[in-house]
C-alpha cells in the first residue's frame, strides 16, 4: 500500500511539471512588408568619402602616443610566441 502511495505521487510530480512547461503563443503575424524608397537618400558623407563626426582633427595626443606604443609592444610580445 505504501508503495503504490509513493508510486502514484510520483507519477503526479512528474506529469504536473511536464504540463507546467506547456506555453501558449499564439500564431506569428506576418512580416510588415518594405517602404517603397524613391529619391536620393541624404546620409550625411561627404562627397570625398569623409564622415564628419563633429570632432575637429588635432595632432596625436598624448593618449593615442601611448596607446600607439603599448599596441606596438603587445604586438612584437606576442609575436615571440
Amino acid at each position: 500500500m505504501r508503495k503504490a502511495l509513493r508510486i502514484s505521487v510520483l507519477i503526479m510530480a512528474l506529469a504536473f511539471s511536464v504540463s507546467a512547461g506547456d506555453m501558449q503563443n499564439g500564431v506569428a503575424s506576418a512580416p510588415p512588408t518594405p517602404l517603397a524608397i524613391t529619391g536620393e537618400m541624404q546620409n550625411g558623407v561627404a562627397s570625398d568619402g569623409d564622415i564628419q563626426n563633429g570632432v575637429v582633427s588635432t595632432s596625436p595626443t598624448a593618449e593615442s602616443t601611448a596607446t600607439e606604443v603599448l599596441l606596438t609592444l603587445l604586438q612584437s610580445i606576442l609575436a615571440l610566441f
